[in-house]
């Protein structure tokens, strides 16, 4: 009997184990009916318990936080203190945060296009997605575009989504990108923009997922006052008041600093010195020196691959005829096979570029629609396989690696205009004490000095004298900024300005 009655308690454990098992993320949701997950397949999903997600993502973003703020042995007190300041604890935060909610959204939500609805006039797709609110894409009508995605629904891939969780404890999609397998056409779906869909205009007001209180509690003595005090350098300080006006140019800025949080480039070796502080002061130019409005600035710090595939393609909802200054400091990287360059988001892989790398042709593509007026792009990055701080390419050394084939960074039209900071098998160099890159160093150096009012030719012809002379006197190297135009505006560049002529 005793044997008996052991088998069943036995028994029972093991049962409630395996219904513990078995339902060890069902606890997030309250499941309609019977239905039950099977590998986390999703099915229909009533009540989620926003309490217990973001008990578990408080949980898992703080442990990551402290564990990011513990000091490196070989780490010195000055840049440990710069890295873990109270801006960057909330930047990483933020980070893994959307990263943990990406995950219970994927594991949740049921990507699957269940319907459509086509406004031709506006060419607008409205598409139903299991478990979310829908989405709205802009198609063109051409071609059968529309027809080949509309009958293929189960062959669409929806990838690299971004969710948030609403306070009504609602997921909802902040971005995603939707590929034809069909025909290969790529969509993106991004829950900022605008449009008009059957005479309504369509604006999704989502917030992302809030972060407030994840990592406040982590290291309360490490504070503001604590940071070092840097010394201040002249082009950042006493930033002048242009004359001009650009009430119809547009910008977008992007310093890619800290890669130390990518599960490719995990450790600050392959971090990028400065780049934060160079998109900071050159936003602050483009602010006071080049009068361009504020709320026309899109401004980037560490930018994931979602975010910066949002930016650009925000460019296309810019009104017909504007002008746009694009900068970006931070890697680059050429494709090992076809040698076209890209650019690396902070969570992004060198060793697989078209899934976690952004193609410098998308923007150049954004840049040369017929509704743009003239733009103009600073890179102060290298395509060589290295930059600032380390190579990015395994096996190689620290910055001395060289492509021989030439890359290509000319691919573009319209009326372009684009500085890039080396050539394209040097480094672009650090100006050691002047926290910068010796390229943004020096372009930061003559607006300051000319109020922003100085021809493109005067500045290529600046920078390449200047930059070269410091890059040979402080690393004992050449860097050497190149200018490439698009064959239209090869006669009229060089008296082009950064303001806007009347």
């Amino acid at each position: 009997m005793k044997k008996y009655i052991i088998f069943i308690i036995l028994s029972l454990f093991v049962a409630q184990l395996a219904a513990q098992s078995e339902n060890t993320f069902t606890g997030f949701v309250k499941i309609e009916g019977k239905t039950r997950y099977e590998h986390f397949a999703t099915k229909p999903v009533s009540i989620i318990n926003r309490k217990l997600i973001d008990q578990k993502t408080q949980q898992i973003v703080s442990a990551k936080v402290q564990n990011w703020m513990v000091r490196k042995p070989t780490e010195a007190k000055d840049l440990y203190l710069r890295r873990v300041s109270p801006a960057n604890r909330r930047r990483v935060a933020q980070h893994w945060t959307q990263e943990k909610i990406n995950e219970f959204g994927t594991k949740i939500i049921d990507l699957r296009l269940t319907g459509y609805e086509y406004d031709t006039e506006n060419e607008v797709c409205k598409l139903e997605i299991a478990g979310v609110k829908p989405i709205y894409i802009e198609i063109p009508n051409r071609n059968g575009e529309v027809e080949l995605l509309i009958d293929n629904l189960d062959k669409i891939e929806l990838v690299k989504p971004q969710f948030t969780l609403s306070q009504d404890s609602e997921f909802a999609l902040l971005y995603l990108e939707l590929n034809n397998t069909m025909n290969g056409y790529r969509y993106l779906y991004d829950s900022e923009r605008e449009l008009n869909f059957k005479k309504e205009v369509i604006n999704i007001e989502t917030e992302t997922y809030d972060v407030t209180g994840f990592y406040k509690d982590v290291r309360p003595d490490l504070e503001e006052t604590d940071v070092v005090n840097e010394k201040q350098i002249d082009v950042d300080l006493k930033i002048p008041n242009g004359s001009g006006k650009n009430p119809n140019t547009y910008a977008l800025i992007i310093g890619n600093e800290d890669y130390s949080g990518s599960s490719k480039y995990g450790n600050t070796e392959f971090n990028v010195p400065y780049a934060e502080n160079d998109a900071a002061i050159f936003k602050n130019y483009c602010e006071k020196t080049l009068n361009i409005p504020s709320n026309q600035i899109t401004y980037l710090i560490n930018a994931t691959y979602t975010e910066m595939k949002r930016a650009i393609f925000k460019l296309q909802a810019m009104p017909s005829g504007a002008n746009v200054i694009v900068y970006y400091a931070g890697h680059g990287l050429p494709d090992p096979g076809t040698r076209d360059p890209y650019l690396i988001p902070v969570d992004g892989d060198g060793s697989n570029l078209q899934e976690f790398g952004i193609p410098l042709n998308s923007l150049y593509d954004n840049l040369s629609k017929p509704s743009v007026g003239r733009s103009v792009v600073f890179l102060d990055a290298c395509f060589s396989g290295a930059a600032r701080n380390k190579s990015l390419l395994e096996g190689t050394g620290a910055r001395g690696v060289k492509i021989p084939q030439e890359i290509s960074l000319s691919s573009f039209g319209g009326n372009t205009v684009v500085f890039s900071a080396s050539s394209n098998s040097q480094q672009a160099l650090p100006s050691t004490g002047n926290d910068h890159g010796i390229f943004t160093f020096h372009l930061l150096k003559k607006l300051r000095e000319t109020k922003g009012e100085i021809t493109l030719g005067q500045l290529r012809d600046y920078l390449k004298e200047e930059v070269n002379k410091e890059a040979i006197s402080k690393h004992s190297r050449p860097q050497k900024p190149e200018v490439q135009v698009t064959e239209m505006v090869q006669a009229a560049w060089k008296d082009w300005t950064l303001f806007e002529r009347p």
